[in-house]
């Protein structure tokens, strides 16, 4: 995980984590990239898996303050 990048676009490990386990993905390490669209969703391809898209709010109702 780059928190980097996190910050950069407003998130935190928590909520990137909450969009991981609505994707079926209990730990990070089974994620082999986790994409932010252009929609605010997030995208998720685990390890062996295929991209699978959730509908998500959009991107300014999950930015912190």
């Amino acid at each position: 995980m780059i928190t980097d990048h996190l910050r950069r676009e407003g998130l935190d490990q928590d909520t990137l984590e909450a969009a991981l386990r609505e994707h079926g993905v209990a730990e990070l390490s089974d994620v082999e990239m986790a994409v932010l669209e252009i929609d605010g969703s997030i995208s998720v391809v685990p390890v062996g898996g295929t991209t699978k898209h959730v509908k998500r709010p959009p991107l300014k109702y999950l930015r912190h303050q």
